[in-house]
């Protein structure tokens, strides 16, 4: 009596999108089809190297070889089968439970990411056999058998949630087959380093190394950004699946903003410079992307994001920002820029005032370029042109993007008698200024064309970021003067 009120107790709490999704799933001929032949694959296997066990590292090559096909399965197909069902779901045509439950956006994505990493549990449990057979068959040991297979479930989690979180962006079928197939590379090309790294570590018995206290930095190192990573795509497609009219940017930059800041600290304090270095690198294409993203959110925030703030001004200052909105994501993409470059001074004293020319100018750049774009769109292209929007402006900054950089390659050509060497090209691409035609390098004379170009943008911008600074403040005030009643 006692068990079958906890097993009530328990199918009670659990997530309602779980069990529609595992329901689901069991019955799907596609799932059942590919676990058949994903075991048919294991045992074949097996059979092979049971057969021909003549040496002491045969239990090595067969782990090696179930661990192949284990990620292959996991990392390719439940992936793609989780984020295809998804994706089916946004579609205007399939009206399921995404849009008329009344359970919240966070709980969907956790009950959809629940859901695929049962379907990667049943392929994991599938599998132990094999790999425990592979210690039989010697030349791997059970602390590194369990270290790898852990490693590879962490990866295999934080990638579903990057797929489900990709699989929100989609609102058409062209779109999510050409998503799909330019997410075949990349899908491949991890799989392919994640098995290279697994292989090393095997060879090296990283399970014992473990123990000894040999890997513990690099494990919490990658633990630590994994989980980064893992809760991004989280914050994201919470944010992607919640209403327009909220205020989705909030939680998305508030997290990116302080877990990069913090870190970034830990990194820095760390004696590993490499490591700081490419947290670093990663702040800036954080800087990028999110640049690109807010020149094209909408222009004027909707009554909820204005309610939103607290009534205290300086508060509501602080939290500008990191609202919803393209003045808010500009803002947010300067601060961050910003935190950068001094976590770059700070954290490398000794690095050359070149290479951190070279930073600065960069990140410049394309924030030129994207209130470049805003401009150009906000002023001469909606007015003229009904069916271009400010979510497009992604569009024009790329365009101008692309010119910016091929005409300062295409004049250093010409100036040099059709000889540039592949060093000049690469430092002329992507960091376009007036400057580069007579460096190959961020000078301090191409640092300032940059700059003055940033500082001519924003003064034709102000007035524009002024008044939505303004409106923002008033809260309320604001919404019931200037309300657009088509997008709340």
């Amino acid at each position: 009596m006692k068990t079958t009120r906890l097993v009530n107790a328990l199918n009670d709490r659990m997530n309602p999108l779980v069990v529609k999704e595992l329901r689901q799933s069991a019955r799907s001929r596609v799932f059942i089809v590919t676990l058949t032949i994903f075991l048919g694959i294991l045992l074949f296997i097996m059979g092979i190297i049971v057969s021909e066990h003549t040496s002491s590292s045969s239990g090595r090559a067969s782990f090696t070889s179930v661990l192949a096909v284990l990620l292959l399965a996991t990392m390719l197909f439940v992936p793609f089968y989780s984020a295809t069902r998804l994706a089916l779901e946004r579609l205007g045509d399939n009206m399921d439970l995404l849009y008329i439950t009344t359970l919240p956006p966070h709980k969907i994505v956790r009950g959809k990411w629940m859901a695929g990493m049962m379907l990667v549990i049943l392929f994991f449990s599938a599998a132990l056999p094999f790999l425990c057979l592979s210690y039989f068959l010697r030349g791997v040991d059970l602390p590194t058998i369990l270290l790898l297979s852990i490693f590879a479930f962490i990866i295999v989690g934080t990638l579903l949630q990057a797929a489900l979180c990709l699989a929100a962006l989609l609102r058409s079928r062209i779109g999510m087959i050409l998503l799909g197939l330019s997410t075949l590379v990349p899908l491949f090309s991890l799989y392919s380093m994640t098995m290279e790294i697994m292989d090393r570590m095997n060879s090296q018995g990283a399970g014992y190394l473990f123990i000894s206290g040999e890997y513990w930095p690099e494990v919490g190192a990658f633990l630590l950004v994994d989980l980064f990573v893992f809760l991004a795509f989280y914050k994201i497609n919470i944010a992607l699946i919640k209403p327009q009219a909220m205020d989705r940017a909030k939680p998305v930059r508030l997290f990116l903003f302080f877990g990069w800041a913090t870190i970034m600290g830990i990194f820095s304090l760390t004696s590993n410079s490499d490591l700081a270095l490419t947290w670093m690198a990663i702040g800036v294409l954080i800087t990028t992307l999110s640049t690109l993203i807010a020149c094209s959110e909408r222009d004027r925030p909707g009554r909820r994001v204005l309610a939103d703030p607290p009534g205290n001004p300086l508060k509501r200052a602080l939290l500008f920002p990191f609202s919803s909105g393209a003045a808010n994501g500009i803002a947010w993409s300067f601060i961050m820029m910003i935190s950068v470059y001094i976590f770059i001074d700070l954290n490398d004293p000794s690095k050359s005032e070149l290479d951190q020319n070279n930073t600065l100018g960069s990140m410049l750049n394309i924030f030129c370029y994207v209130l470049t774009a805003h401009f150009i769109q906000r002023t001469f292209l909606i007015p003229r042109f009904k069916k271009i929007t400010m979510q497009k402006t992604w569009i024009t900054a790329i365009v101008l993007c692309a010119l910016g950089s091929l005409l300062p390659l295409l004049g250093v050509f010409m100036l040099s008698g059709g000889h540039v060497s592949e060093s000049n090209s690469l430092n002329l691409l992507f960091l376009p200024s007036l400057g580069l035609l007579f460096n190959n390098h961020y000078s301090n004379a191409a640092l300032g064309t940059t700059v003055l170009w940033f500082i001519i943008m924003v003064v034709m911008e102000m007035n524009w970021l002024i008044a939505r600074f303004n409106e923002y403040m008033k809260g309320n005030e604001a919404s019931n003067e200037n309300m657009d009643w088509e997008n709340p």
